[in-house]
């Protein structure tokens, strides 16, 4: 078993409206990094990540899922959440031990309630987000539309990195902002294609919104921006995770689960804008003096419990999130909540 340190570790919760495909977009996660060898389908009962009996047969998540994948010599921990409303303790618990949330807005629907919900509990957080537009290959999708639509609700901050490639049964592609390139899905293969002359100035339009929303907090990137002077990819990249981390700035990601376009462009974009856990400070009470205390992921060893299922044949099985330190084999742990030590 690979052991990573906690800089190439990226926690990623996805959140938002049921049936916005959120359970899709980790599937197709996990098939692109090669973690499965089937692209499952929630409609067909054939779901890694929906598995118990119960979400099999309503075709819908009910409880948080785990999923891993390795990217590039990096973790990406998925956490697949619900969206039905009765469930919105799951999607609160998969935020708390996660570094950023993936927030899902099907391009047919847009906006739902419980979009909005889960980007104000993000919010409290101060959770860094990403929007992943998805199911691109619909029929009667305004790619623009949805944009506007996601600016109108949650800010400027919001800015496309990404823009499709055609539309409804025509959408193969994603055309990269920051690289300024396509990526093209041709026979199950990613090719990578220079900005073709029809697509420049929609391309142009949407770097030009990225532009402007990255050098609003950026002195040194809005005095070249207004001077007219270029502004490198190195230089977008490092302001746009600078933005991601503060909470001012969330990437607009785009796609087709059910086409699995987009993916190997969303698992690049985890790797090298999402936030890693090793510069997150955990604030909680120290069992012995009961104050207040941070600790970073150097500190000694302290943990929570997010998620606790109780399995008829295996028994009950706790999720564990690592807040500092390490954990071995065999450790015995103080409980602050019982007050004693447990194997």
């Amino acid at each position: 078993m690979t052991t990573y340190n906690s800089t190439n570790i990226r926690n990623i919760a996805i959140v938002g409206h049921s049936k916005c495909g959120k359970t899709s977009i980790a599937e197709a996660c996990l098939y692109k990094s090669g973690s499965i060898g089937r692209l499952g389908k929630t409609r067909e009962g054939t779901s890694a990540l929906d598995y118990e009996p119960e979400e099999i047969k309503r075709k819908m998540s009910i409880n948080t899922s785990l999923g891993a994948c390795e990217w590039q010599g990096y973790k990406i921990n998925l956490l697949d959440t619900p969206g039905y409303p009765d469930f919105t303790s799951e999607v609160q618990a998969a935020m708390s031990v996660s570094e950023a949330a993936l927030i899902v807005v099907s391009a047919s629907s847009g906006v739902e309630v419980s979009t909005t919900k889960a980007w104000h509990y993000a919010q409290k957080l101060s959770l860094p987000r990403a929007i992943f537009i998805n199911k691109l290959d619909r029929e009667y999708v305004d790619f623009n539309k949805t944009i506007d639509e996601l600016r109108a609700t949650f800010g400027k901050g919001v800015v496309p990195i990404q823009i499709p490639i055609g539309q409804a049964n025509s959408f193969h592609g994603v055309a990269d902002l920051i690289t300024m390139n396509t990526k093209v899905l041709i026979k199950n293969k990613t090719q990578i294609y220079d900005i073709p002359d029809y697509m420049k100035s929609a391309v142009d339009t949407a770097r030009h919104m990225l532009l402007e929303s990255i050098a609003e907090f950026n002195d040194e990137l809005l005095e070249k921006y207004l001077d007219g002077k270029e502004i490198t990819e190195t230089e977008t990249a490092a302001a746009l995770i600078e933005g991601i981390v503060n909470a001012k700035i969330f990437p607009v990601l785009c796609g087709s689960a059910e086409k699995c376009v987009g993916f190997r462009q969303l698992l690049n974009s985890i790797v090298e804008y999402m936030p890693t856990p090793y510069f997150k400070t955990s604030v909680g009470v120290n069992p012995l003096t009961q104050e207040i205390e941070e600790r970073s992921t150097e500190d000694a060893f302290s943990s929570f419990i997010f998620k606790t299922v109780v399995d008829q044949f295996i028994g009950r099985t706790s999720y564990v999130k690592i807040l500092s330190g390490s954990i071995t084999e065999n450790s015995t742990l103080y409980n602050p909540n019982e007050k004693k030590l447990n194997d």
